[in-house]
């Protein structure tokens, strides 16, 4: 019965202080950012994707590709500068996953620039463009 008292004083007190414009206080301990000097050990998440890979290597399940359809003029330096913004800014997109000592790990590698097929397919049909597209995915 003392946990269910505790639980209702909180509350009240919580409530108390949303409607005073005061926001509950801010926990102390925030997530400590991991060091990036070497490997990281996986999530638990991050350790299903690589037995499943290890099951079936190589498949494109958790794989996402994209083909833009693009017309008019294209302003390359833009695409390229949006295009290297997003590793930068998402460390997943460029994670390694090497084997260490028997177990996997997860190396951060440093952002670099991000490799674009680039080719006018104007030319061809439909039907050809579309082969294409799916060969270069």
């Amino acid at each position: 019965m003392t946990d269910t008292k505790d639980r209702e004083r909180l509350r009240q007190e919580l409530l108390r202080r949303r409607l005073a414009g005061r926001a509950a206080p801010a926990p102390q301990d925030g997530i400590a950012r991991a060091p990036r000097g070497g490997p990281l050990p996986l999530s638990f998440a991050q350790r299903r994707l690589w037995i499943l890979d290890r099951l079936r290597p190589g498949g494109t399940e958790y794989l996402m590709t994209v083909a833009l359809r693009l017309r008019g003029p294209l302003d390359r330096a833009a695409l390229r500068t949006a295009l290297d913004a997003l590793p930068r800014r998402h460390e997943v997109l460029r994670t390694r996953y090497p084997v260490v000592d028997g177990e996997p790990v997860q190396v951060v590698d440093a952002p670099g620039s991000v490799p674009l097929a680039e080719e006018d397919l104007g030319a061809l049909d439909r039907a050809a463009a579309d082969a294409r597209i799916a060969a270069l995915a």
